[in-house]
């Protein structure tokens, strides 16, 4: 997989929308609607400037929506999403990586919510899934972001609330 997807986690773990570029399909109203982004978020839309608040845009979806950004890069697939839960995400990130990925893909995946990061091969993945179930996954081989990246996504969920907010 090269390209990308919103994955619902909510709807249904295998609820998956392929895209060429995140910004540009989910600022369609049609596809907003289909991958589930509520209405009164729709409307903020248009604070966000087309590419320039691209990131910022990107973690304000994924703050106020049911959405996984996942992303392939030959062997890596980076999953991306915004949860104080880990069953539902974790669901998706399974079908994702089986849908897409081989048994030595390595799955990066970012909660922005809890602010951690975990990277394992897709067998890993499942071996730890067997093991502790879908609350263990971001418990093994967890790391917290380092101090630059932590300040980086700091600074882009306040501006993400500043643009909503205005």
């Amino acid at each position: 997989m090269r390209e990308g997807a919103w994955i619902n986690y909510e709807r249904s773990p295998t609820l998956i929308f392929e895209v060429p570029d995140h910004e540009l399909w989910i600022r369609e109203p049609k596809n907003a609607d289909k991958a589930g982004v509520p209405a009164n978020i729709q409307k903020n839309f248009g604070k966000f400037r087309v590419r320039e608040d691209r990131e910022t845009f990107l973690v304000y979806i994924m703050q106020h929506s049911p959405l996984i950004r996942m992303r392939g890069h030959g062997a890596d697939i980076t999953f991306e999403y915004f949860s104080r839960r880990n069953k539902d995400p974790m669901e998706a990130v399974h079908a994702a990586a089986h849908e897409f990925g081989g048994q030595l893909s390595t799955l990066n995946i970012y909660n922005l919510a809890t602010n951690e990061v975990t990277s394992m091969s897709r067998d890993d993945f499942d071996e730890v899934l067997d093991r502790e179930g879908y609350e263990g996954i971001m418990r093994v081989a967890t790391r917290k972001f380092d101090r630059t990246s932590k300040n980086v996504i700091a600074k882009i969920l306040k501006l993400a609330r500043e643009v909503a907010s205005s």
